[in-house]
């Protein structure tokens, strides 16, 4: 009984082997792989649409709202492109939910057929569904990082203030001109109708003189068209260079 006990034993190791070599006889195998991606036959696809019919799918530039049913109107023209209906299907899917189409979609707006010739406007119900479908992929895109021309990532614009459409730049401080150096004014200096800065709130504010002083007072018109009646002492003439 100990001798038959002894042969039925096994090297845990051997038998490992043993299973390792079953399994691998079964493996299923490798998937051989198909001639090109599905997304490179519809670009394919949407090639040979720019290039059979390019006044209407533009490949380049402003798009225009295609015909409501042009797919219907491109199965005739399927022998000509040398692909399948379903592969143009894709291809105009794809056309048709870029950005830049989905903003040509306004209210209005001619849709186009085969030729490029305006058939219908496009309604309000559809300009609504094509800004919203334009704001969900718009608010999905990443923001893009600024980088400089060496590769490196920096300042914007080099860190100096963006320039607007005049050449000028942005939050740029107001170029005010010099304003003459003033002196204090006299009694006599104050004729009607001379022109006068005054003293208020720390700053000097134009004006003009609109009555003869009075007890060393005066009365100014000032250019916010108010009347302010002041001592001589907080109004101040320009100095007269000579």
């Amino acid at each position: 009984m100990e001798t038959q006990n002894t042969e039925i034993k096994q090297n845990p190791k051997e038998q490992n082997k043993e299973h390792k070599g079953k399994f691998r006889k079964f493996q299923k195998p490798k998937m051989q792989p198909t001639e090109g991606s599905r997304l490179e036959h519809v670009n394919e696809a949407l090639q040979k649409l720019y290039k059979e019919f390019p006044n209407t799918f533009i490949e380049d530039g402003d798009c225009k709202p295609l015909k409501v049913g042009i797919i219907e109107d491109l199965k005739q023209h399927l022998d000509k492109l040398g692909v399948s209906i379903s592969k143009v299907r894709a291809a105009i899917r794809m056309y048709t939910t870029r950005l830049r189409y989905l903003y040509s979609v306004k209210e209005g707006a001619y849709r186009i057929d085969l030729e490029g010739n305006n058939v219908e406007q496009v309604t309000a119900e559809h300009a609504a569904y094509a800004k919203t479908c334009f704001d969900e992929i718009n608010n999905k895109r990443p923001a893009k990082k600024f980088v400089k021309p060496n590769g490196k990532g920096g300042k914007f614009n080099n860190g100096k203030r963006p320039f607007n459409k005049q050449g000028g730049t942005f939050n740029k401080k107001p170029n005010f001109k010099k304003r003459a150096p003033t002196v204090k004014a006299k009694a006599s200096d104050l004729t009607i109708g001379r022109e006068v800065f005054v003293s208020t709130n720390g700053k000097l504010v134009k004006g003009v003189v609109q009555e003869e002083p009075k007890q060393n007072a005066v009365k100014v018109n000032l250019e916010n068209g108010s009347s302010i009646s002041l001592l001589i002492d907080r109004v101040m003439i320009p100095l007269q260079r000579h």
